[in-house]
Order: C-alpha cells, then sequence, then structure tokens
C-alpha cells in the first residue's frame, strides 16, 4: 500500500472520530481567513476566466451536459449534507446512463416544457426528497433515475421537501409531449 493510500485511509478515520473538532477548525480558519480566501476565489477566476467561459457555455447550451452537471451538483451535496462523499460516480447511482434519463425525464415533460427551460423554469425534482433519507443506504436508493420528474420552478418552490404533493399544473389535460 503506498503512503497516498495509507495517509487516505488515515485521514477518513480521523474525520470520522474528531467530525466535530475538524468542523469547528474549518469554521474557524473561514472567518479568521475570510479575505484571503475570497481573493484566492477571484485570483482563480481570472486565471482560468477562458475555462469558465466554455464551460459556462457548453452548460447553457447543451442540455445533456447541463443535466449531467446538475445531477453530480445535487448528487454530491446530498452526501455532503449526512457528512459522506459519494460511494460511486452519479452514473452508478443512477442505475443507468444519462442518456437514458434524459429519455425518462423527457418522457414526462408537460406542455410547455423543454431542455431550454430547465434550471430556471424548469427544475428537476427527485420525487422522494433526498432530504428525506435517514442513511447512506437509503440516500443511495433515492438517487436512482426512476425518482427524478421535471417540475415547474413555482410548483417545486411549493414541494420544497414534502413527500405528497399534488401538482396544479395550468392546463386542461396535462398532456405529455415526450411520448410517442
Amino acid at each position: 500500500m503506498t503512503y497516498k493510500e495509507k495517509r487516505k485511509i488515515y485521514m477518513a478515520k480521523y474525520l470520522a472520530e474528531h467530525r466535530d473538532k475538524v468542523l469547528e477548525y474549518k469554521a474557524r480558519y473561514r472567518v479568521k481567513n475570510r479575505k484571503k480566501i475570497l481573493e484566492d476565489g477571484r485570483k482563480y477566476g481570472k486565471l482560468h476566466r477562458e475555462r469558465i467561459s466554455e464551460y459556462l457555455a457548453k452548460r447553457r447550451l447543451e442540455p445533456l451536459f447541463r443535466l449531467k452537471a446538475n445531477l453530480k451538483c445535487r448528487t454530491r451535496n446530498a452526501f455532503r449534507r449526512i457528512n459522506m462523499n459519494k460511494p460511486a460516480k452519479t452514473e452508478e447511482l443512477l442505475g443507468t446512463d444519462y442518456m437514458t434519463v434524459k429519455k425518462h425525464i423527457e418522457r414526462q415533460f408537460t406542455k410547455g416544457m423543454c431542455w431550454d427551460k430547465l434550471g430556471g423554469e424548469i427544475h428537476l425534482d427527485h420525487i422522494i426528497p433526498l432530504s428525506s433519507a435517514k442513511d447512506s443506504n437509503e440516500l443511495i436508493k433515492l438517487c436512482h433515475y426512476s425518482n427524478l420528474q421535471p417540475l415547474w420552478a413555482v410548483d417545486n418552490f411549493r414541494k420544497h421537501d414534502k413527500l405528497n404533493f399534488e401538482v396544479n399544473t395550468p392546463f386542461d389535460d396535462e398532456e405529455r409531449i415526450g411520448e410517442d
């Protein structure tokens, strides 16, 4: 076993045993070094401006790329909330590839929904909220793609983290446009 692997195991064990102490230290560091942290962020932004611009343009213009980025971020943050690293790649946690997820979401589009509106007027919603998970095993199950649905942003804000929620659509039949 390499030094790097041993160190990783040691740090994981240390962090698990001293979680409160580490969180307290990090909070004090952020307060004490606020200006340095902000300045480092500005320097990074200036140094990598072109790369950041390309990433943002790709995210804005390519629906599949935006879908991947949104799901990766949401999944990572859900595991962070319970003080865990993601146990696997997002695609593995979804239970399928990203194209299948995209088609699954598209099939659920209602009248007026399209990929260009994703992230603004339309949100990707977890039918059973990730925040309802009691432990990591439950959270892993809730990450499955079958737990995803597109919702209008206004409905998603009303739903928040509720389990039983009725969507009131402004359309008569709530016709699905992704079905053949």
